[in-house]
């Protein structure tokens, strides 16, 4: 299971992989993962990453006993600048996913690279945005 540091908090669609033979999950909702290793993975490693955390590397050979091993990411902080905001007359604008191209899905590489959950708009609900949060 996956942990953030100092916390009982889980660690959602964090990717694990076996170094030497490119083999890996991805954590669940709740930080849970499973991979199956035998003799021939004693001398690989088992690389975690997940955006806004530090990645861990752990030898398999430490993960010789059956069960359930809990690991914790330690959290990766940016200083970004700050934004203005400007308060204006309402503009709308159309983003996400198109008819000719749809595309919302998660997608994740296990060499490091993820990028966000796409839920369509499929209601065609308007809404206001009130807020915005960006993660590197």
């Amino acid at each position: 299971k996956l942990y953030k540091s100092g916390t009982d908090e889980p660690v959602p669609f964090a990717g694990l992989e076996l170094k030497n033979v490119r083999k890996g999950t991805i954590s669940d909702l709740k930080g849970y993962f499973r991979i199956e290793l035998d003799g021939k993975h004693i001398n690989d490693t088992l690389l975690v990453r997940s955006l806004n955390f530090n990645p861990i590397a752990i030898a398999v050979s430490n993960l010789t006993t059956q069960g359930t091993h809990t690991f914790y990411l330690v959290e990766k902080k940016y200083d970004l600048p700050s934004v203005d905001i400007i308060a204006a007359k309402a503009k709308f604008e159309t983003w996400g996913n198109h008819k000719r191209i749809p595309s919302g899905s998660f997608y994740l590489d296990t060499h490091g690279q993820q990028t966000a959950i796409f839920i369509p708009n499929d209601g065609k609900k308007d809404a206001i945005l009130l807020g915005a949060s960006f993660y590197l």
